[in-house]
């Protein structure tokens, strides 16, 4: 700090202590123009009038020779003064990104632009395929399909430049990558679930459909948590080899909430489907359940 600064904190608190340059100088030892040039910055008080000059203004030498105060030093003088010190909340270093990361951001936007694109566009799909004489099951399948798709790009790239974000080298981001890849497979997949049923089961074939259908759900089911399982392990072990501390949040009772919620649409549209033989209104089951996970997340909120 200059002697600028110095100078504005002596003038500061002596105004605080309400004591003139003359009385300061007086119990310094010193003249009221040796004052008046420090608070000018045209001089630096002396050495050995440093330890004495911060015990009558109530500052520490660091303090003194930096020209500002310490927060918690301004806090404990607000409380002593029965005076509610607003604290100024600790801003985060600003994490520098690569020239590689600073290029694929370019690619994450599009990713994601054309992701929420797939999410919306599903729903003109579905109605779509059916004006061009696509059947019921078909168009649903087409709707889980755009949105899998959407999700494969949210989280293959979303992934990716989350790395970037945090300031992860390079060589980290791209030995995570494959297993950013296989996650989303594994997610895209689990979406993809109900088309296996949708396309495999078969009225006309009864009781022997119905097994061999359900068989290929659950060995579809069974590979997609095989994949995410491999990919999470896999990011793990990268992090740990690298060192890289794992920054993600704890669970909320949204995240649990809105895994229930889907398990709970699946179970219905299973219902509605093998009980009752409507698996036409049954599927509604899904868009339902994405729209409440959506407003019970939008109660989410993060912790600085």
């Amino acid at each position: 700090m200059g002697k600028y600064s110095v100078g504005e904190l002596i003038y500061k608190k002596r105004k605080e202590k309400g004591l003139t340059q003359s009385q300061l100088g007086e119990m310094l030892g010193v003249s009221n123009k040796a004052v008046s040039k420090w608070e000018n910055g045209e001089s630096y008080p002396e050495f050995s009038a440093i330890q004495p000059l911060c015990e009558i203004l109530g500052l520490t030498a660091d303090e003194l020779v930096q020209g500002k105060e310490n927060q918690k030093d301004s806090t404990t003088d607000g409380a002593e003064n029965n005076a509610p010190v607003q604290q100024t909340p600790k801003q985060k270093p600003k994490v520098q990104m690569s020239e590689q990361g600073k290029k694929f951001e370019k690619k994450f936007f599009a990713a994601m632009a054309i992701g929420v694109f797939l999410c919306i566009f599903s729903v003109a799909t579905l109605f779509l395929s059916q004006l061009l004489g696509a059947s019921e099951r078909v168009s649903v399948c087409l709707l889980l399909l755009c949105i899998a798709i959407g999700v494969f790009l949210f989280i293959s790239f979303g992934m990716k430049y989350d790395h970037y974000k945090t300031g992860c080298p390079d060589e980290f981001v791209n030995a995570c990558q494959k297993y950013a890849y296989i996650l989303a497979v594994g997610v895209a997949m689990c979406i993809l679930a109900p088309c296996m049923i949708l396309l495999g089961y078969n009225e006309n074939h009864g009781h022997h459909s119905e097994l061999l259908t359900m068989t290929l759900f659950f060995v579809w089911i069974a590979v997609a948590v095989l994949l995410i399982v491999f990919a999470g392990l896999g990011i793990g072990k990268t992090k740990k080899q690298w060192d890289i501390k794992d920054g993600t949040q704890k669970e909320t009772w949204q995240d649990r909430a809105c895994g229930m919620i889907m398990m709970g649409a699946l179970a219905i549209f299973l219902l509605c489907g093998f009980v009752w033989n409507v698996w036409h209104p049954a599927w509604v089951a899904f868009p339902i359940g994405g729209i409440i996970c959506g407003i019970v997340g939008a109660s989410k909120k993060e912790d600085d």
